[in-house]
């Protein structure tokens, strides 16, 4: 037994924190604790804490400190009541404890997306909008196409236009055949016509086309297809001129398919210009003709006109 103990020196027990029990043990006044009763801690009602037998003081659920008067980590509010522990990308905390959601989540707890918000984290926005697009469950924008609405954030407007343009997957314009790139709003090269229809090839030296597609023909063409050659003209080319004529000054000849002069009876020459018509008599001559339209005298004639015997005696 210790020699300072409650039997040995009885009036101890009136100038220490402790009452002395009938064995002589150490009994501690209310609020002390300790073997020597020497260490105070006393809980009450405003207190935010307990003791434990050593006197050492075990804050209460949401206080900390060595008096544990003030909140522990994530505990709020006067009493220290409300835990709100912030959440990175989710919300942090005013001082009361209430969760202040950060953008996309949706109040009070912030565990579920705000209207307009979507994906994992809540950070991608989507509101549907009218006519143009809706939303999908992870926030895509879903083009309504049928109101010619395309591209990721359906932005790029295209509407078909029957005979001119159809719409591919990013809302371009893809021409139909006659229409130019890329509006689609004039003829490419050839084509022509309102619908862009029409097509027409230029042939040099031939025809050129006008603006509804037509073949325009050029110098000696003609017909529809500018197939024909013009009046006077012949040959594959058209590139042979012939027409017939009736006159001293210009001679006397038809024309032939392919352009060539054909002399009228009794007229001659490249062109038809001299008269030579045979004759077989004394007063005109005997003679024929040749090609050119000279004279050939017959067997015993000569002279200019054929009229003259080779023996010198008159015809």
């Amino acid at each position: 037994m210790s020699l300072f103990t409650c039997t040995v020196y009885f009036f101890f027990c009136y100038s220490g924190h402790y009452r002395c029990n009938r064995k002589g043990g150490k009994v501690c006044l209310p609020g002390w604790h300790g073997d020597s009763c020497a260490k105070y801690c006393l809980a009450s009602s405003s207190a935010h804490y307990t003791c434990d037998h050593h006197g050492n003081k075990i804050c209460q659920k949401g206080w900390r400190g060595i008096e544990c008067d003030a909140c522990a980590r994530g505990w709020h509010g006067s009493r220290c009541s409300k835990f709100c522990l912030p959440m990175s990308r989710r919300y942090t905390c005013d001082s009361q404890g209430n969760r202040l959601c950060l953008r996309g989540w949706s109040s009070p707890l912030c565990m579920t997306c705000a209207p307009g918000w979507f994906g994992r984290h809540c950070s991608i926005k989507c509101v549907a909008m009218k006519g143009r697009y809706t939303c999908d469950r992870n926030g895509n924008k879903i083009c309504q196409r049928l109101n010619g609405w395309y591209g990721l954030h359906c932005s790029k407007r295209c509407l078909p236009v029957k005979g001119k343009y159809r719409c591919d997957n990013l809302g371009n314009r893809m021409c139909l055949e006659g229409w130019a790139a890329p509006n689609c709003t004039e003829c490419v090269k050839e084509w022509y016509g309102p619908n862009c229809d029409v097509n027409c090839q230029p042939v040099n030296n031939r025809y050129s086309c006008d603006n509804d597609g037509k073949k325009v023909c050029m110098g000696v063409w003609t017909g529809p297809e500018c197939k024909t050659c013009a009046k006077g003209w012949f040959g594959l080319s058209c590139d042979k001129y012939c027409m017939p004529r009736q006159s001293n000054k210009t001679g006397f000849y038809s024309c032939d398919k392919d352009g060539k002069k054909i002399c009228k009876t009794f007229w001659h020459g490249s062109d038809c210009l001299t008269y030579c018509k045979p004759s077989d008599d004394d007063i005109n001559g005997h003679y024929t003709c040749d090609p050119n339209g000279k004279k050939i005298c017959k067997v015993g004639f000569h002279g200019p006109n054929c009229r003259l015997l080779l023996f010198g005696k008159p015809s």
